[in-house]
């Protein structure tokens, strides 16, 4: 199973890096997953659509996509490139992006890694193709609100907005994000978020005005079911436990870094997002810009825990995440695993 061989590369690297300081592993950790992702063939939902929109730049489909993406697929189809080298391409600079912001932000490079795989961020990114590449350039971002730079930080959304215009929605949360709300405020905004995931009032508010406009090419969302809910809601309740987590042990993750409270706030945010807009996969998608950086939380969180207990914290966090991925992989069309390595036409 390719879930299974993506972390074992990971865990190898990490153990040679950590004992045998072996150069240019975290470079061969990163060729190994760009390749696993950039030569997959017929995986993903999305896959053969992308691959349809390459070949037929005046089509229906292609009408959905920004402009850059009809661009560098007629540069890559007049070089004599298949859609695969698409693939290959989008994949290289989205993991590019990933791996930058993780070695420059991350206390434990291979522990973000791993949990970028384990959360299932790595296999979305195979999916949600223009999403995640602008994700991976707005993670970047981060630098700029630690260095409280908006103008950079505005710079670095317009052009992640190239590949993806919903990313323009990070625009205010500058200033949220850089707020430092009380443990009561943040819990108190989680818990009214899921009496409305219960009641259910926003999705369907938003079904009714979308009914009303013209433009409508996400209407084909509107009845989506979230794949990334498991059918028994325990993920709904999992994520939610974690964001309570944090926040008791709130004061302790602060004293390790005094910024990582802009980690809480992105992670408490991106749960808030995916417990009201749970049932309406437009409005959820938004969510990951936040939750992305839980996998540079995590490490924060489990190193105010002695030796042992850093240990049992994280495998146990590991294996919880696995099992919600490893269903969801099957759901959404990532198994079985092929590769294509033709990549002229």
């Amino acid at each position: 199973m390719i879930y299974l061989f993506a972390v074992l590369i990971i865990l190898i690297f990490y153990l040679v890096d950590h004992y045998f300081y072996i150069p240019f592993t975290k470079e061969i950790s990163f060729l190994v997953l760009w390749l696993i992702s950039g030569l997959r063939f017929n995986v993903g939902i999305d896959y053969n659509i992308y691959s349809y929109i390459y070949y037929h730049p005046l089509s229906t489909q292609a009408a959905f996509v920004e402009p850059i993406y009809l661009y560098v697929n007629k540069i890559l189809r007049n070089l004599g490139f298949s859609s695969q080298s698409f693939f290959l391409l989008v994949s290289f600079v989205t993991l590019f992006f990933i791996f930058r912001g993780i070695k420059k932000y991350s206390t434990d490079f291979y522990l973000s890694l791993l949990l970028y795989v384990i959360i299932a961020f790595y296999f979305e990114s195979m999916n949600l193709i223009r999403q995640y590449l602008a994700l991976s350039v707005f993670f970047i971002a981060y630098e700029y609100i630690l260095k409280k730079n908006f103008f950079k930080y505005l710079l670095c959304i317009i052009v992640a907005s190239l590949f993806h215009l919903s990313v323009l929605i990070m625009i205010p949360f500058y200033f949220i994000l850089r707020t430092k709300f009380s443990r009561i405020v943040l819990l108190a905004f989680v818990v009214i978020s899921l009496i409305f995931s219960y009641i259910n009032i926003i999705s369907f508010l938003l079904k009714y005005i979308l009914m009303f406009v013209s433009d409508n090419k996400y209407l084909v969302y509107l009845y989506n079911i979230n794949p990334a809910v498991s059918n028994t809601g325990l993920k709904l309740i999992f994520t939610n436990l974690m964001c309570v987590v944090f926040l008791v042990f709130y004061d302790r993750i602060s004293k390790k870094d005094v910024n990582n409270y802009i980690l809480i706030n992105f992670v408490i945010i991106a749960v808030i997002f995916s417990n009201i807009f749970i049932n309406f996969d437009v409005m959820f998608r938004f969510h990951l810009y936040f939750y992305i950086f839980i996998i540079l939380l995590i490490p924060e969180f489990i190193s105010i825990f002695e030796f042992r207990s850093r240990f049992l914290v994280g495998i146990t966090l590991c294996i919880c995440y696995s099992l919600f991925t490893i269903k969801n992989l099957f759901i959404a069309s990532f198994l079985p695993y092929s590769i294509n390595l033709n990549l002229f036409r």
